[in-house]
């Protein structure tokens, strides 16, 4: 089961961009630096990024048009499809790939994610605002409802997915809503600071994620009986303090939202402790009928209370170093940083 929206996008290089490399400026260089990408999969009808950015802009330019690319958000039910899995990633991408293909015939690029704040695969897709057999601009398949939804669901029943029996359009998360925003906006660049806080594995709770957002994207967050959230952020144009209620930006940044994105959190932290623990060496095969075993012997000699009292002490030193043991795993798994990028991706995309 998938939902769809579409979103016009005026500059295919920031668009295709935050696909690869996401928003935050210290992981976009080190991805770079290490010649990988955000992306856990990857398709496009044209053989590189670079080749697929310019010639959305050369022919936007030559025909004069504003639009360079359509961008499709293509969301699936973690229930049917597991982000964990490579054989659903790879079939979420293929999905995406059939998608493209009904919508329009045009150039297009499919990245799938598995980095979301709410732990659903996605699958980004870029349509070139170029019809290959008319050679005009795209004229079909732009608004969710008007053709979107309907190729989209067609697919998804032609590969036995689920499809929503009665679907209504699906409130724009912020990687759509980022589209309606001109590149370098204040509007953007608050949306993918608090995005980007927001994924921050250390962003596990209110204060925590507080805390990323002001050390790390100097973002303010204070929340009023009117208007909810609101974000602050001194803006670069006039280096005044600016705000924007969490509400206008995106749904997803709200704080009921955020609270079901820190609740997701908490469930892997603990699901990742419990199997850190299972796999853990097992303790010495030491046990409580051990002692008692031994203390229900009759006339035990000063011999055996001597190792009954060896034996108690054994026991407890157990006990202590298996507490210890537990806290120094679930100390490692509340600190596990995000994970690695798949290096099969081996993308560059330098603006």
């Amino acid at each position: 089961m998938s939902v769809i929206d579409v979103r016009p996008s005026h500059c295919a290089a920031a668009s295709v961009d935050y696909a690869l490399f996401g928003s935050d400026a210290r992981r976009k260089r080190a991805l770079k630096a290490a010649g990988e990408t955000r992306a856990a999969a990857y398709f496009s009808t044209l053989e590189s990024p670079q080749q697929f950015v310019a010639l959305a802009q050369a022919r936007a330019y030559g025909h004069n048009r504003g639009v360079e690319v359509y961008s499709y958000m293509q969301a699936f039910s973690p229930e049917e499809f597991d982000l964990t899995n490579p054989v659903d990633v790879a079939r979420v991408n293929d999905l995406g790939r059939q998608t493209a293909e009904a919508l329009q015939s045009a150039d297009f690029m499919v990245v799938t994610h598995v980095d979301s704040a709410g732990g659903h695969l996605h699958n980004h897709i870029y349509v070139h605002n170029h019809d290959n057999l008319t050679g005009k601009g795209l004229t079909r398949n732009r608004s969710w409802s008007r053709g979107t939804r309907q190729v989209n669901d067609e697919v998804m029943k032609d590969n036995g997915c689920q499809v929503l029996t009665d679907p209504t359009r699906p409130t724009p998360n912020w990687e759509q809503r980022r589209e309606s925003f001109a590149e370098g906006s204040y509007d953007r660049v608050l949306g993918d600071k608090i995005s980007a806080a927001l994924i921050n594995p250390r962003a596990l709770d209110m204060d925590s994620f507080m805390k990323v957002l002001a050390d790390h994207h100097g973002v303010g967050l204070r929340e009023s009986q009117r208007d909810g959230w609101v974000y602050s952020m001194r803006r670069l144009d006039n280096a005044k303090m600016g705000r924007r209620k969490a509400s206008s930006l995106a749904d997803e940044l709200t704080k009921d939202k955020a609270i079901e994105i820190f609740e997701y959190k908490a469930g892997l932290l603990a699901e990742q402790a419990t199997r850190a623990l299972r796999s853990a060496a097992p303790l010495p095969p030491l046990t409580l009928g051990t002692v008692t075993e031994l203390e229900q012997q009759p006339n035990t000699a000063a011999k055996d209370r001597t190792s009954l009292q060896d034996t108690r002490d054994q026991l407890a030193a157990a006990k202590r170093e298996a507490a210890r043991r537990r806290a120094r795993l679930l100390a490692q798994a509340m600190a596990t940083d995000e994970p690695a990028p798949d290096r099969s991706n081996n993308l560059d995309m330098e603006r």
